[in-house]
């Protein structure tokens, strides 16, 4: 069996003070500290740490923490994806939408069928109204988006 260098053994120095480790393991790193000065240190630093803390009294957090935390959390999400994208695009882009869809249901009165006798008024009026709502629409989305850019 080889010996354990420096980089194995480093990271195996947390589990062998929390006594994680398998005898055969604990065997090999023990060696290899009692050579290594390096590894001697941190594996004495690591242990004056875990007794520091474990001298401290355990704290509990208080109630309702985590779901300060994840509040706080779902305001950050938000806010990056505000930067990411600007209120003025979702603005032009949802009015863009609604003027999109006015066209197509001016499109659409326009190949309507209807009685021969309202024909020639009744698709025409369907179809610019049908454009105008949805362009006001599209309007006043935008409009009330761009302020709180």
């Amino acid at each position: 069996m080889r010996a354990m260098n420096c980089k194995q053994v480093h990271g195996k120095l947390q589990p062998l003070i929390d006594g994680a480790l398998p005898p055969s393991q604990v065997l090999e790193i023990t060696n290899h500290v009692q050579c290594c000065a390096s590894c001697r240190q941190e594996l004495q630093a690591l242990q004056d740490l875990d007794t520091f803390l474990s001298a401290e009294p355990l704290m509990i957090p208080p109630t309702g923490l985590a779901s300060a935390i994840a509040n706080q959390a779902a305001r950050q999400a938000f806010l990056i994806r505000r930067v990411m994208i600007p209120r003025w695009i979702e603005a032009l882009t949802l009015g863009g939408l609604t003027i999109g869809l006015g066209g197509i249901a001016f499109l659409m009165s326009e190949l309507w069928q209807v009685p021969h006798a309202l024909q020639p008024v009744m698709p025409s009026a369907v179809g610019i109204s049908a454009l105008i709502i949805c362009g006001g629409l599209g309007a006043f989305i935008s409009l009330y988006y761009a302020p709180q850019i």
